[in-house]
């Protein structure tokens, strides 16, 4: 086995939410628990919509970064 250290793209830690989505306390002082809203069904079928009629890798990022203001592409991979 040779250790080579973290390869590009690696992370030594993962972040699973961000501080824009809120978490709530649990028993547990490390551990917390996301805080959930409800989705209007009505928007996630246009979204979905919209996924479907892209016609390039570009038409895909543009919609992402429309819904998910806090995303940004990585153009390496």
């Amino acid at each position: 086995i040779e250790f080579t250290g973290l390869r590009p793209g690696e992370k030594l830690y993962e972040e699973l939410l961000t501080a824009e989505e809120g978490t709530n306390t649990t028993t547990h002082k490390k551990i917390f628990e996301a805080a959930l809203e409800d989705v209007n069904q009505e928007w996630l079928s246009s979204e979905i919509d919209r996924f479907e009629s892209c016609k390039s890798d570009l038409d895909v990022i543009n919609v992402l970064q429309d819904i998910v203001p806090t995303y940004h592409p990585n153009h390496n991979v």
